[in-house]
């Protein structure tokens, strides 16, 4: 311009584009794979199946389709969550009862590892006010994370510790995750599970902090395992908002 030159640099934010992405990856492929499992069980019922063998194939049908709405609701809750646009139901809820619920709907989630999923006997019950559905999803993918990352007969421990101002529940097991991991863990896209394979970590740290007003935190050592905490605080049923 007028013998002078200038550089017209334009910049475009992509991220929730790249967001998208990672989303409908981790959503196509877990649902593919969930669908494919049910497919191939329910042809087995089509063959000469001896009876003994009817309930077991049942027993994973059930199972799988479970997980395959699972993933379709924490599909939509993530974007949901992403938007903004998640409601937040909160009600009085005792501590040991969420525990139990995690248990009963994934203590068979990955059978083939042969793992073992238990309450800590120290668990403490006391009541609080929270969003039981959304606290149950931190946790249950709390739980999947650790069921994935164990080894044969290991064990997972849900615990869950009180003081007056806060709760915090925690999910233990037996393996220890390398430092590089351990610096993305909580990355949108990181997994060790292969590209676009990231969002459970991050799905229970958006929860967490974003609707619950928790914090999020793990320990990893070879020694100890690895734990994560997740810390909320301790409303009482009194405290409740006018209505609720």
């Amino acid at each position: 311009v007028q013998g002078e030159k200038f550089v017209v640099l334009t910049v475009q934010d992509i991220s929730a584009e790249k967001r998208r992405n990672a989303l409908e990856s981790i959503f196509f492929h877990d649902v593919l794979n969930l669908a494919g499992i049910l497919e191939g069980y329910a042809e087995l019922l089509d063959t000469d199946t001896q009876p003994q063998d009817v309930s077991r194939i049942q027993a994973v049908l059930k199972q799988t389709s479970w997980r395959l709405t699972e993933e379709i609701v924490m599909q939509r809750d993530l974007l949901t969550a992403e938007r903004g646009d998640l409601v937040v139901r909160t009600e009085p809820v005792h501590s040991r009862t969420v525990l139990q619920h995690v248990l009963e709907r994934y203590g068979h989630y990955n059978s083939n590892c042969r793992c073992h999923l238990q309450i800590a006997p120290g668990a403490v019950e006391v009541i609080f006010v929270s969003d039981p559905i959304l606290l149950e999803r931190v946790l249950g993918n709390m739980v999947k994370n650790a069921l994935e990352a164990s080894g044969f007969g290991q064990t997972i421990t849900m615990d869950v510790t009180a003081t007056d101002d806060e709760i915090t529940f925690s999910v233990h097991n037996e393996g220890a995750m390398p430092q590089p991991v351990q610096l993305q863990v909580f990355q949108r896209s990181f997994s060790t599970k292969g590209d676009g394979r990231g969002l459970g970590t991050y799905g229970m740290k958006l929860l967490t902090e974003q609707y619950l007003n928790g914090t999020i935190r793990f320990t990893s050592s070879e020694a100890d395992g690895t734990t994560f905490f997740a810390t909320y605080p301790r409303l009482q049923p009194e405290e409740l908002p006018e209505g609720r």
